[in-house]
């Protein structure tokens, strides 16, 4: 790794806390926890018709 890279400099490194505002109304925890329950036992993923329900309103 080339230690004269910075925050500045390096483009992976300059991405650090993008995205950060779309976490200010749900935590990742409970956004996988939403997740999880929204998958059935045969591997397909509920719809919001078929009773998936968002804590957001989403």
């Amino acid at each position: 790794m080339d230690d004269s890279k910075t925050l500045e400099t390096d483009a992976v490194l300059a991405m650090s806390g993008v995205g950060k505002e779309l976490w200010t109304e749900e935590s990742g925890d409970v956004f996988i926890a939403r997740l999880r329950d929204e998958w059935t036992a045969d591997g397909t993923v509920k719809t919001f018709a078929e009773g998936a329900e968002s804590e957001r309103g989403v």
